[in-house]
């Protein structure tokens, strides 16, 4: 029994992590879209880069895990990385 409340108590904070991940997502994106055209056009290469640099950097970070948290390793910092993104990028259109 106490191993399935614990798997139990996983899946929730796995799904409290998946959630912040999407909506750090959601309002990245709606950052996104609220710049002119023009500005999105001239950070859409860097932020590809960006976007391989995270996804290596938070595979790296799940990589040296527990196999168990691996997935919310990544998640977490995936939710980190696009919060400081969010700033950077927000500065960048808020001067252009």
């Amino acid at each position: 029994s106490t191993r399935k409340e614990s798997s139990a108590a996983s899946d929730v904070y796995k799904r409290q992590v998946k959630a912040e991940m999407d909506y750090k997502r959601s309002e990245f994106n709606v950052l996104w879209k609220s710049a002119s055209t023009s500005a999105q056009q001239s950070l859409t290469d860097s932020q590809a880069q960006w976007v391989n640099y995270r996804d290596e950097t938070c595979v790296d970070e799940a990589r040296n895990a527990e196999s168990v948290r691996q997935e919310i390793v990544r998640m977490e910092c995936i939710t980190r990385m696009l919060g400081e993104r969010y700033y950077e990028v927000k500065s960048y259109f808020d001067s252009y």
